[in-house]
């Protein structure tokens, strides 16, 4: 990558992934917000090193984040979340979009995108990127679930760039609520869009008991992790489970 102006706030057609592209921006003193989109990735990649299909036709977006206060930083899938379902609210109202925890976003019991973010903070100038992913034209299919696109879900055609810059805007909106009032008044505006809410009885499988496990939402705790209570009535947090609601 010679000639960086070419890449910074540009759509490309195709990458191997924006999110390695928006890196090697940060690395090189980009400013916070400046982002990168591509029409389709050739090695697209989820939550966990999950592969994410990246065909032509859904949005691709990663964006620099630079955020001072790292005791924050847990908290930016979150709020980058809550972003784009503000950004639905203005756009598609009769969409109900829900985040599911941590950064997966779904309508129904269908998924409609995810949130990958990575960072790094041992440099002189940490940063965050944070890469979106949203069906808009095609459901990717193999994933093991139900997913969805905003072209089946309105009715009518929806191309990435009706939502691209609206989301870039909406995002870097609440990462600036984020760091100016806190994780504390951020809860509430998480809860308002969360799929599961406070009581909802859940299941998650666990790599170290090799088993899987129930409990019921208990809420977030202070870096965001999931807070559940067990049948036992012991208060255990998960950090990066795979979380579904629990089958009857």
């Amino acid at each position: 990558m010679r000639n960086f102006q070419n890449f910074a706030n540009q759509v490309v057609e195709v990458c191997d992934s924006t999110n390695d592209i928006a890196k090697k921006l940060a690395e090189n003193n980009f400013p916070h917000g400046t982002w990168i989109s591509s029409l389709a990735q050739s090695l697209g990649r989820g939550r966990l090193g999950r592969k994410w299909q990246s065909s032509e036709g859904n949005l691709y977006l990663s964006v620099i984040l630079r955020i001072e206060k790292k005791k924050l930083w847990s908290w930016i899938p979150l709020a980058i979340a809550v972003g784009v379902t503000n950004c639905f609210k203005d756009l598609f109202p009769e969409i109900p979009i829900k985040i599911k925890w941590p950064n997966d976003l779904w309508v129904g019991n269908a998924k409609l995108g995810g949130i990958l973010c990575e960072g790094s903070g041992f440099q002189e100038n940490p940063f965050i990127v944070a890469g979106i992913g949203l069906n808009c034209i095609h459901s990717p299919e193999d994933l093991g679930r139900s997913t969805t696109n905003l072209t089946a879900l309105r009715g009518t055609l929806t191309s990435p760039d009706e939502i691209r810059l609206p989301i870039h805007r909406d995002i870097l909106k609440q990462i600036a609520f984020l760091e100016t009032h806190g994780s504390s008044k951020f809860i509430s505006l998480y809860n308002h869009y969360a799929y599961f809410t406070l009581g909802s009885a859940i299941e998650w499988f666990s790599e170290k008991t090799r088993l899987i496990h129930t409990g019921v939402i208990h809420g977030l705790g202070p870096s965001g992790e999931l807070q559940v209570k067990t049948p036992d009535g012991e208060l255990i947090s998960l950090l990066t489970e795979e979380v579904t609601v629990k089958r009857l």
